[in-house]
Parts: C-alpha cells; structure tokens; sequence
C-alpha cells in the first residue's frame, strides 16, 4: 500500500520502504529501495548513512536471483567506493573498486576494466604516485581496442595528466605532448554533460591550465566543476574544485576572494566531517 501511494517515493518513504521489503524478504525490492536510499543519502551529504545502505544492499545481492546479481553487485560497489572516497576512505574506495575490477576482467569486458582503472588511477594519485601511473597507463593500453572515442579520450588524459604530475613530481621537466593530449581530449569529454564523466576533468583540466599559467581559465574550469559537484551532491569533487579554485586565486592576487572561499568550503568540510579537507 506504501508503494502503491507514489509514483516516485520521497526520501523519508523510500528509507521505510526498504526496511519494510528487507524484513518481508523481498529481496529484489528491497535491494533496489536500499539503492534509493543510500542516493537521496549521499545528495544531503549524509554519506555515513549512504555507506550503511549500500552495505546493507550487497549483503544481500547473493538472495537475488542468479542473473541479476553480478551486475547488480557491480553496480553497488561502484557507488559505494564513492561514497568511501568522498568520505575520504580512500583505501576502502580501491578494494571495492578492485572487486568491480575482477569481475570485468572474469565477464572479459574491455569497458568496465578502462573505466575502474582509471577511477583508481584518480584515488590513488592522492596517495601512492606510481600505482596511479601503473593503473593509468594500463587503462590507456586496454582502451587502444575499444571503439568508443569517449572511453579513448578519457583513458588518454587520464595517462597524460598523471604523466604531467609524475615528471614534475621527479623533476623531468613539463611535457608539451601529454599536455596536448590533454586539451584534445579535453575537447571530447566537455561534449559529455554527464557529472560523472565531465567533473574529473574539469578539475585536471583546472590543473593542466594553472600550471600553464592560465590562471583565469584554470579558475573558470575549477568554479564550473564546484558548481556542477554541488548542485549533483557530489562532495569529492566539489571539495578539489574547490581547493583547486582557492590555489588559483593566490596566482591572480585575490586574496580576499581566496579567504572567503576558503571558509565556505572549510565549512562544508566540517559539515561532511571530511577531516582531511
């Protein structure tokens, strides 16, 4: 009766809806409002809540039935290792993308392997420089037999960036073909206008800019992501555009720009209990 009461359940109601189908053992509803809930969760920011839900959904992805549960469980933990890497759980991010990463390799598909290396190519340039060069340049290498221009472009600048990064990182001098491979890929990727594809690289490409010294195209680039991030609740990348938006301003001048920047997104930080932001 619940369910049959909206043609889209609100927040409050889906969260109640998945209690209720869990507790029934309709495991199929269940898993899918438990999906719902874990989304309208980490819009608000609510992202510990988000986590709860979507490990509540994969603990039961083996009580669907047999055909469903594969792409079901991938899909799951995708969301999950953003949830984690938005709670700054960088770590947890990769296992689970490392799961997502052997069942594509298992179902021999080219698509799913390009995009979860580049996805953790991008976590782990916080952390660990040369399995983010490793990851990146094996996604570019696997993307060479897939036919998609987008899934090639982004392969493509998600090598050259961490290339860039690398050789400044040990001091080799900048290189002017990973940064052209950059912007004609770049040029691909903003006909795209889905969040998910278009943000991480509107904040590479506010990094490619800024140490090209295009300092007010590399702020255009961060200010467009940050808006983006927020409006899609997305915290991850609203707080490097962000971050990547203040490191620019200290180039142009803007100091009091800078400053009142800087505590806006101090507070969303606080707010999102991101400590390391």
């Amino acid at each position: 009766c619940l369910e049959g009461l909206h043609d889209t359940p609100p927040p409050t109601v889906v969260a109640e809806l998945a209690l209720h189908f869990e507790r029934g053992q309709d495991w199929v509803r269940a898993v899918r409002y438990l999906a719902q809930a874990a989304e309208h969760s980490a819009r608000r920011f609510a992202n510990r809540e988000a986590l709860a839900y979507l490990s509540r959904a994969l603990a039961l992805v083996n009580r669907l039935p047999p055909a469903e549960q594969e792409g079901t469980r991938i899909g799951l933990l995708q969301r999950r290792a953003h949830v984690r890497s938005v709670m700054d759980d960088l770590d947890g991010a990769i296992e689970d993308l490392k799961l997502v990463l052997r069942s594509g390799r298992e179902r021999n598909d080219p698509e799913l392997v390009v995009k979860t290396l580049v996805q953790i190519s991008r976590l782990a340039r916080w952390f660990d420089s040369r399995y983010c060069l490793e990851t990146a340049a094996e996604a570019e290498t696997v993307s060479r037999g897939i036919s998609d221009d987008l899934i090639n472009a982004c392969a493509r600048v998600n090598y050259a960036r961490v290339k860039l990064a690398f050789a400044m990182l040990n001091s080799t001098g900048w290189r002017q073909d990973s940064m052209a491979t950059c912007r004609n890929g770049f040029s691909v990727i903003r006909t795209v206008r889905d969040p998910a594809v278009l943000l991480p690289f509107l904040s590479n490409g506010g990094w490619i800019e800024c140490m090209s010294s295009n300092y007010e195209l590399a702020r255009l680039l961060a200010e467009e992501g940050a808006r983006i991030a927020q409006e899609v609740g997305d915290s991850f990348y609203y707080m490097t555009c962000r971050w990547m938006q203040m490191w620019v301003m200290v180039y142009l001048g803007r100091l009091g720009e800078m400053r009142r920047g800087a505590t806006l997104a101090l507070s969303v930080a606080e707010k999102n209990g991101n400590h390391s932001w």
